[in-house]
């Protein structure tokens, strides 16, 4: 606790999100009663006094263990940051947070999060764990983002992680993430900037670095009476009493010089074999990691570098994001994508954070919905409520130039935005690669231009204004959109592009100063 409240007391954040895995711990029948005094001893701490709001939700109810995920997530606001808002999932609407809320037990009926642990036939082997996600959406100054705790599966056994690349393990593990982030696409609520992070329980690949440790050796394999491979040793050639590596279920162990392998230069030779997150580089990115594996290291309040010999380390514990999230991070600020407790004893994970400053404000000429109905009144466009989620826009262009567009719901009804200026009077917009063209007339609405800087005025005309045809598929419940896709500059800005969603306030992409800056942590345990 003491590393936790350090960096707290160094990094200052105004917006502080702490996601725990395994609430409990591992006897958790035994030591779920403990964890109330826990955090009541961390919320009397000195260094969280200023925090005047804050969000808990712990889902302790071991009892029901068709609901059960042992997660928890903290959200501490400090009282220099005004105006935050989270979303409440049964009202679908933003809630103001004012005063200082614990949610413990059975948390199922708390509408400002939503919960679920994962289908058993996700599982490996249909055998249930704690295994789940726990999601919460929040507004900060106008900038609109989830904040999703998971736990993804572990690997049960050395032996089976070895026995193919990829392996059935992290199978598993794609299959249930592909599941989950598929739910946050497709479901009912706008899809919006996230950061999802926790235990993803990511494992190098176990193979090919058991290849690579075992250069110029010998394999002796030791099976059980019942024909069942029980050890692998791996012996030194012509020195068959060395053993260089031995491998169980539930042992990997390197000799002496186990951790010294993995932590040499923060374990960097390892990260060609880290690559589980590949497989969702479209929609998830991470900030490249500067640190030693978060795990397993080993738990001696007089060791706080050694590995245990149990598992081959590799980088569980991560704070992931959406391509689109990247705009809400001020990069004038260098973000710090590091661990908590690098020399100290942590426990069998080391907490990993991610401290960035918070990108405010909007471009010029492009003015933030506060009066959503206002804006709606001005320029608005009403599209399908339930789009083809399977094609996006390349190109939309807006008097020969990109323009950036946005989308909301109000009252069910889904509008597209437009910016409030540049809009000229021969407006069009193009779809690359579209598989259907727009019916003429369909989805229509004309607006009335300005004086000779072609501006919009605002009006509506029934003369000599060109029609506005809009087609749109993936992208229509996301409240920004990446546009102008016909160049690889353009194409590089569209990453960045910022999505919102809930009561509709539009997110434009940040230009001005940041003034809020939050911590990201991932994969505390509360033991």
């Amino acid at each position: 606790m003491m590393e936790f409240l350090a960096a707290i007391a160094i990094h200052k954040p105004k917006f502080l999100a702490m996601h725990c895995q395994e609430v409990g711990g591992k006897n958790f029948e035994e030591c779920m009663q403990f964890v109330n005094d826990f955090v009541k001893l961390l919320l009397a701490s000195p260094e969280l006094q200023r925090y005047d709001r804050l969000r808990v939700y712990l889902d302790e109810d071991f009892r029901h263990s068709e609901k059960f995920t042992a997660l928890g997530n903290f959200y501490l606001i400090h009282e220099e940051l005004q105006n935050v808002t989270m979303w409440d999932f049964a009202e679908k609407q933003f809630v103001p947070v004012n005063d200082k809320q614990i949610h413990s037990g059975r948390i199922e009926d708390i509408s400002t999060k939503e919960k679920d642990k994962f289908p058993q036939n996700y599982f490996p082997d249909c055998k249930w764990s704690r295994k789940g996600f726990i999601r919460t959406r929040w507004c900060i100054k106008s900038r609109i983002f989830d904040l999703i705790n998971i736990h993804l599966f572990h690997d049960a056994s050395n032996l089976v992680a070895m026995e193919s690349t990829p392996s059935s393990y992290r199978n598993s593990r794609h299959k249930v993430l592909e599941h989950t982030l598929e739910r946050f696409d497709t479901d009912e609520y706008q899809t919006v900037p996230h950061f999802i992070f926790g235990d993803f329980n990511f494992r190098l690949d176990a193979q090919a670095v058991v290849q690579r440790l075992t250069v110029q050796t010998t394999p002796v394999y030791v099976k059980t009476s019942k024909n069942e491979l029980k050890r692998i040793m791996y012996t030194e050639k012509g020195h068959d009493d060395k053993v260089v590596l031995t491998i169980e279920k539930k042992l990997f162990d390197h000799g002496d010089k186990h951790s010294e392998a993995f932590v040499v230069d923060n374990g960097k030779w390892l990260a060609d074999f880290d690559n589980e997150l590949e497989e969702f580089q479209d929609r998830l990115t991470e900030y490249p990691h500067d640190f030693p594996p978060s795990y397993p290291y080993v738990e001696d309040v007089n060791d706080g570098l050694g590995y245990m010999k149990t598992r081959l380390p590799g980088w569980c514990d991560r704070v992931l994001f959406s391509h689109t999230a990247r705009a809400l991070i001020d990069q004038n600020h260098k973000p710090l994508y590091s661990v908590i407790g690098a020399q100290v004893c942590m426990g069998d994970h080391k907490p990993v954070i991610l401290s960035f400053s918070l990108a405010c404000g909007a471009p010029p000429g492009e003015k933030l919905l506060h009066d959503r109905m206002s804006m709606l009144r001005q320029y608005s466009v009403p599209l399908p409520p339930k789009p083809n989620r399977n094609r996006r826009p390349s190109e939309i262009t807006v008097n020969g130039r990109a323009c950036t567009v946005s989308v909301m719901d109000v009252h069910s009804n889904s509008f597209l935005l437009l910016p409030q200026v540049d809009l000229a009077a021969a407006f069009r917009t193009s779809f690359d690669n579209a598989e259907q063209k727009p019916k003429k007339n369909q989805r229509r609405r004309r607006f009335g231009t300005g004086e000779s800087g072609g501006h919009s005025s605002g009006s509506e005309t029934e003369d000599e204004v060109p029609d506005t045809e809009l087609f749109f598929t993936k992208s229509l419940h996301e409240l920004i959109l990446p546009l102008a896709r016909s160049s690889k500059a353009a194409a590089a800005a569209a990453d960045n592009g910022a999505g919102a969603g809930g009561r509709g306030m539009e997110e434009k992409k940040a230009t001005a100063g940041s003034d809020v800056h939050g911590g990201l942590c991932g994969s505390c345990r509360i033991l």
